[in-house]
């Protein structure tokens, strides 16, 4: 056989074989756009929320997320026993953003969260103090019945990992690790199809006393436990850090440190901590993140950690990359469409007051019309 021969023969086995592989090799999860907005969707005006559901389809995503506070819907909030019935009022607005997701074609996923009603608090008072794990479990379950079938999705409490949102910081992991099981049950059991998270942590703590750092936190919490989800939730912001960088101590996740996460979670799947119902790694959801808008009235924190609006959609170009080509990221979520009040602390806002799109805007859009084949696509 000449050497030409041979050559063209070798050239054509790789090539089948490489097509062999192409067929059979798992396509790559889509990624998810996701996008949250409470204040406009569950409180603006029809025309403002009309706006706002025509800039999300815009940006191609295919989940909402909205926040829902026990205390904010339960009956007798401050009383200090528990009521003989527990009834819920103020859950019109949220029935009317799910009907408008459908709509859209565009699903949603809820995180339940505190502060909780004085009479599931160790305090007696309304807050985040010991929540008593059994009551919110019964909260869980109440809220999964209510929107079974229409809502796909809800998260366990919201940055469990800092004091704002659970304390005391020092047992907050072993609270969750009490609390997460009894209320995934308590949904599976209202809705069996709800897919239910683990976490929505935050990124890092800027303090011991206001918080654990993700990788600490969750490795507390998983100890020793044999639970299951449907996904692990995460908010990866790192303010004014380039999404390719590293932010925060070894032990925070933020969009430039991804992978110490899926390191942790791929640990705790072998060992049986933690594990989807099939057994499996859980897939990473990032459920927040955006970069502060800068504005005349704004407090320091806000000014301090504010960029530029070209600064801005370049960042977001490069997380939805980094999202994109990350083993295991399932979903990116852009916290605020619309800005906030002047004064307010937290502005992540990608539309200006009017619904006019921003630099991170259009980078996003932008994005997602060019990357097609690997964003999931509305239903």
């Amino acid at each position: 056989m000449s050497r030409l021969r041979r050559l063209c023969l070798s050239f054509i086995a790789a090539a089948l074989a490489a097509t062999a592989f192409a067929a059979t090799a798992p396509a790559a999860t889509p990624l998810e756009i996701a996008v949250q907005d409470d204040g406009v969707l569950l409180k603006g005006g029809d025309a403002e929320r009309a706006q706002a559901w025509e800039r999300i389809r815009q940006m191609r995503a295919s989940w909402v997320r909205v926040n829902l506070y026990w205390n904010d819907v339960v009956s007798s909030p401050t009383a200090k026993r528990v009521p003989k019935r527990i009834t819920y009022t103020g859950l019109g607005q949220f029935d009317r953003l799910v009907s408008e997701a459908r709509a859209s074609r565009v699903r949603v996923q809820m995180t339940l969260g505190t502060s909780a009603p004085a009479w599931a608090t160790s305090r007696r008072r309304v807050g985040k103090t010991n929540p008593n794990p059994r009551l919110f479990a019964n909260f869980a379950r109440d809220m999964a019945r209510h929107f079974k079938g229409r809502v796909g999705r809800y998260s366990i409490l919201n940055e469990p990992n800092l004091i704002y949102w659970l304390n005391p910081v020092k047992t907050s992991a072993a609270q969750y690790r009490t609390l997460y099981p009894l209320a995934y049950s308590a949904v599976k059991r209202a809705d069996s199809r709800a897919k239910v998270f683990f976490g929505e942590t935050a990124p890092f703590t800027r303090s011991k006393t206001k918080g654990t750092d993700p990788i600490t936190w969750i490795g507390r919490v998983l100890k020793g436990a044999k639970l299951k989800t449907d996904g692990v939730a995460h908010h990866p912001y790192a303010y004014r850090t380039a999404p390719t960088k590293s932010f925060g101590s070894r032990n925070s996740v933020t969009m430039g440190t991804l992978p110490r996460l899926n390191t942790l979670l791929k640990s705790a799947a072998k060992r049986g901590e933690l594990r989807t119902p099939a057994g499996k790694v859980p897939g990473v959801y990032l459920t927040e993140h955006g970069y502060f808008v800068d504005g005349p009235a704004a407090p320091a924190f806000r000014r301090q950690n504010a960029l530029p609006a070209a600064t801005r959609g370049d960042f977001w170009r490069q997380s939805l990359d980094v999202a994109r080509r990350t083993p295991n990221i399932r979903q990116l979520l852009a916290y605020q469409l619309y800005p906030s009040a002047p004064t307010a602390t937290w502005d992540t806002s990608i539309l200006d007051v009017a619904g006019n799109p921003t630099p991170p805007f259009s980078s996003i859009v932008t994005w997602v019309r060019g990357a097609s084949a690997a964003v999931a696509q509305p239903r």
